[in-house]
């Protein structure tokens, strides 16, 4: 999986259990890796006042949150995941509101 300004590529599916991410950072700027589970769709998850995805919202369940990525490294996460639909998001400001968001499908 990359993370760059202002994408996210992965293949978009996994089986349930614990899943492992190979996260490279292949951008310029600082990233972050987060998990959610949300009802509503992708691009209308509500954010706060600093344009990040508002985690304390009864709307958003936080499934993991990475520590910041710093550029041109890459880290190891595993998250324990139940079939179902979640959101793969950099949460560092205004980085969602760019596109950094992708769907992400556990079988």
């Amino acid at each position: 999986m990359t993370l760059k300004e202002f994408s996210i590529t992965a293949s978009g599916q996994a089986s349930a259990g614990a899943v492992a991410f190979r996260v490279t950072n292949a951008g310029t700027m600082i990233h972050e890796f987060d998990i959610y589970k949300s009802s509503l769709p992708i691009d209308k998850l509500p954010l706060d006042s600093s344009q990040q995805v508002d985690e304390g919202s009864p709307q958003v369940e936080t499934i993991e949150a990475s520590e910041p990525i710093a550029a041109g490294t890459t880290v190891n996460i595993v998250a324990t995941l139940k079939a179902g639909h979640y959101y793969l998001v950099c949460n560092q400001p205004g980085h969602y509101a760019l596109g950094m968001r992708l769907d992400f499908v556990v079988g």
